[in-house]
């Protein structure tokens, strides 16, 4: 795939690397962070190698693997930070490819997306709620699916404050298994932080951004076969500026 000038391989020590990451700046607006979380994760932990709570083997932090367990590498992390830092945007965007919020319920095997890589997570909702830049939302792909979800300083306590809100688009073209549909319905009474889940594939994510609020509109083609298919919009949030909370519109 075309590639950015700045994206030329680099040898790190280890490996031939492409510098991915990079910040997309949109006016005083919005400032885009778009991360590589392909490049630089280690292995989740073994589900088998991390003992359960004895008073629930069902724990979420069951499956909290070793502290550090990383998925964007410690480079890639500081570069997030300063750059939220230093940010004077009003929307400070992070983009990105799998599942932010918390949504593996703990179950063994369960291990998907930032899940597999807890406290990698945590630190990055730790800084967003000390350092509260302004208005923080994370756009993400990859499930097949939509969700919407407040994303907690602490996925272990749903009182903890939200920090922000993940929106995830499905996909255009790829189907979602029925198996992950069903273990997606199941968990959901599991993460009361998800404010809405849709497993219907063939539509995208718009989102209209202004000083004052964040509109995002999830939509759906009748058919991904017709090029003349009509699209509809079957859900709508709305993120007014100074509350990170999304609320159905």
């Amino acid at each position: 795939m075309p590639l950015r000038p700045s994206a030329s391989p680099y040898f790190d020590g280890e490996e031939d690397l492409l510098r991915l990451y990079r910040t997309i700046n949109y006016g005083d607006l919005a400032l885009f962070a778009a991360l590589d979380t392909r490049q630089y994760r280690k292995e989740p932990a073994d589900p088998e190698d991390v003992p359960e709570r004895k008073e629930d083997k069902y724990a979420k932090k069951a499956l909290r693997p070793k502290a550090e367990n990383t998925l964007i590498g410690r480079e890639q992390e500081t570069w997030l930070f300063e750059t939220l830092d230093s940010s004077e945007a009003r929307w400070n965007v992070i983009a990105q490819q799998i599942g932010m919020f918390d949504y593996a319920s703990g179950r063994r095997g369960d291990i998907v997306g930032w899940d597999g890589h807890g406290y990698a997570r945590d630190r990055i909702l730790r800084h967003l709620d000390g350092a509260r830049p302004s208005n923080p939302v994370v756009i993400t792909g990859d499930l097949h699916c939509s969700w919407v979800s407040d994303l907690k300083a602490d996925f272990s306590d749903e009182s903890s404050d939200t920090v922000g809100t993940e929106f995830v688009g499905t996909s255009v073209t790829s189907g979602l298994g029925e198996s992950y549909a069903r273990a997606y319905e199941r968990h959901l009474e599991q993460n009361p932080h998800v404010r809405f889940f849709d497993e219907r594939t063939g539509g995208y994510v718009r989102c209209e951004v202004t000083p004052n609020e964040w509109r995002t509109e999830m939509k759906l083609a009748d058919s991904i076969e017709d090029p003349d298919s009509p699209v509809h919009t079957f859900a709508s949030f709305v993120i007014e500026d100074g509350q990170p909370e999304a609320k159905q519109a």
